[in-house]
């Protein structure tokens, strides 16, 4: 399975607050609440437009000037932790 051809759903019963370090989201599924740091928040909002998984790589190599390899592993990483956490499921 390639994970550039994978898509998400947000899940809408996420509700979440930026400020200038840090997100804190809130799931009204079942009370639970998470804190993201800057590029946490950052792939978090990213998904909560319901970002296909290839263009979220494609802006943050632009807006990093990093290459795919450099950031494959946290964001793999940071997708499979949203999925545990049920703030965004595939498609």
């Amino acid at each position: 399975m390639n994970l550039m051809n994978l898509e998400y759903e947000f899940n809408k019963n996420i509700l979440y607050k930026k400020s200038k370090d840090m997100l804190m989201a809130f799931n009204q599924d079942n009370g639970d609440m998470y804190e993201f740091n800057d590029v946490g928040a950052e792939v978090f909002m990213l998904f909560s437009k319901n970002m296909k998984i290839k263009d979220i790589f494609e802006r943050l190599t632009n807006d990093y000037d990093v290459t795919i390899n450099d950031i494959y592993e946290d964001i793999v990483e940071l997708t499979k932790r949203l999925i545990e956490l049920e703030i965004i499921k595939k498609k």
